[in-house]
């Protein structure tokens, strides 16, 4: 932020003209950087909701549809798996 503050004192000390051009630029600069910040976690989110939570999910429904009693697994997997479905959705909702 000290960088930006002091670029934009600069520019605006020599021409206006100038100054208005070389701030837009940095502030485009930052926003694009935002931005890639921005997907970057949303994309991570929604890996991490899609991929390990929905594989939890099906392995354990695999399982208590073969053995027919939600007894029969292991409260570790039902646990990985609302772990995985909740971190992925509070991420992505952030």
């Amino acid at each position: 932020m000290a960088t930006l503050s002091a670029a934009i004192t600069n520019s605006v000390s020599r021409s206006p003209a100038l100054a208005a051009a070389q701030t837009m630029e940095i502030i485009r600069k930052r926003e694009e950087a935002l931005s890639r910040i921005l997907m970057a976690f949303v994309t991570t989110g929604l890996l991490f909701m899609v991929f390990p939570g929905t594989f939890l999910g099906v392995w354990n429904l695999l399982q208590i549809s073969g053995k027919e009693s939600v007894a029969s697994i292991s409260p570790a997997w039902l646990q990985a798996h609302g772990h995985a479905q909740v971190f992925g959705w509070v991420e992505v909702s952030f």
